[in-house]
C-alpha cells in the first residue's frame, strides 16, 4: 500500500473513533482516536520519505 494512501485512511479512522468516543463519552474511543492521528502524521512525515 502507498503511504498517500494510509495517511488519510489513519485521518479518516481516527474520526470515526472521536464520534463514536463523544456520542458515548467514552474515553478509551478519544485515546484510540488520538493514536490514528499520531499515527497519519507520522507516517506522512518527512523522516520516513526517502530521499532523492
Amino acid at each position: 500500500m502507498n503511504r498517500k494512501s494510509i495517511a488519510p485512511a489513519f485521518l479518516v479512522l481516527g474520526m470515526v473513533f472521536l464520534i463514536i468516543g463523544m456520542s458515548t463519552n467514552q474515553e478509551a474511543f478519544t485515546y484510540i482516536a488520538i493514536a490514528f492521528a499520531v499515527m497519519a502524521f507520522i507516517v506522512n512525515s518527512r523522516f520516513f520519505r526517502r530521499k532523492k
